[in-house]
């Protein structure tokens, strides 16, 4: 976590057994916060798209992992629904 800044973020592993290793650190991870009584955030993260290839981006990743990893697509308005904080002006989702 270290290289994340604190973040267990296992985006960034090929799906396969790296993937649930990252997973499995987590879990060690919360575990260890779990007995420690210490405060942790398990808020996930938002990737937005404001320009058409970002958004083909998106949806192909979201495509090809539905069924391997916890994600889900969000149009413009529902983005907008879940963090009132993104940029609105030309945002695709």
């Amino acid at each position: 976590s270290i290289r994340n800044f604190g973040m267990v973020w296992p985006i960034g592993v090929p799906n396969g057994p790296l993937y649930e290793r990252a997973l499995r650190s987590r879990q060690i991870w919360q575990e260890l916060i779990d007995v420690a009584g210490l405060w942790h955030d398990p808020s996930g993260s938002m990737h937005v798209a404001h320009a058409d290839d970002e958004w083909a981006v998106l949806q192909q990743y979201a495509a090809a992992n539905a069924q391997l990893r916890p994600c889900r697509l969000l149009d413009r308005d529902a983005a907008l629904a879940k963090s009132p904080a993104l940029v609105a002006r030309e945002l695709r989702g």
